[in-house]
């Protein structure tokens, strides 16, 4: 059996898109389901040549509103596709069958099918957008206009202390708060599918060199107490890990507003 992407279980599954953006306003805590595909070295044109095929495929059969997804792609040639989901029984529904109807199972299965020789690996997870410990004071949203560069900041907790990381994360964004911080964040901890589970902080900027001055001016305005505060927090995890990457919204279908 030929395993295409955005495949979980049994069904093509990174179908499964809601409607209602990605800003996450409504949700406390939006769940995404997340698809990577580990590209190999040298073959990212050839991967985003698909993507753009899938891309139009799905304008061209007016599939944008049951099909979207935001693209993220670091530096290591890692590409996540993130799909908003309202729940877990919304994996029982497959809007790709009717894009495979709409244009054919042959030349569906086709364009699929240049994937394969893209990656080395691919595989699908669950993630919250946790809005509690986000610190976002003009709006909760994954996209900024003109901010497509990203620092992710990957946290393991070392087990059981999980909770204890997350009072200590509130902590450092009430530090974020009182101080009027211009350095705003996302933070997002694992779901199903997952091990070991990870809290990952998402920090927009429009390239490294905006970030790197962003970082310094927040280091000077919250001063020691954020220093000892990130000290803490570090501490009560087993790995941390920062990655750059890019929002590409070239290969991405987002939900009109």
């Amino acid at each position: 059996m030929k395993i295409t992407r955005f495949k979980l279980v049994n069904v093509l599954v990174l179908c499964i898109l809601l409607t209602t953006g990605m800003t996450a306003q409504e949700s406390k805590n939006q769940m995404f389901l997340v698809h990577e595909d580990y590209v190999r070295p040298g073959m990212s044109q050839e991967h985003e040549k698909v993507d753009t095929e899938l891309k139009k495929a799905v304008l061209a059969n007016g599939m944008e509103a049951k099909l979207n997804w935001l693209t993220v792609v670091n530096e290591e040639g890692l590409y996540r596709y993130l799909v908003p989901m309202q729940n877990y029984a919304m994996l029982d529904n497959d809007p790709f069958e009717e894009l495979q109807k709409k244009m054919g199972k042959e030349k569906f299965d086709a364009m699929m099918n240049k994937y394969k020789d893209n990656y080395s690996q691919h595989g699908d997870y669950f993630i919250h957008l946790d809005n509690d410990l986000s610190y976002m004071p003009d709006g909760i949203s994954q996209t900024q206009t003109g901010k497509n560069y990203r620092n992710l900041i990957v946290f393991t907790p070392k087990i059981g202390m999980a909770t204890e990381f997350r009072d200590q994360a509130k902590k450092i964004k009430e530090i974020f708060s009182a101080k009027g911080s211009k350095m705003h964040y996302r933070v997002y901890n694992s779901g199903i599918g997952v091990m070991p589970g990870y809290f990952m902080v998402a920090i927009s900027a429009s390239n490294q060199t905006e970030m790197d001055s962003m970082s310094e001016a927040n280091n000077k305005l919250l001063g020691e107490e954020f220093a000892n505060a990130y000290t803490a927090l570090i501490k009560m995890c087993d790995k941390v890990k920062t990655e750059r990457a890019w929002i590409r919204e070239d290969l991405s279908i987002l939900p009109k507003n």
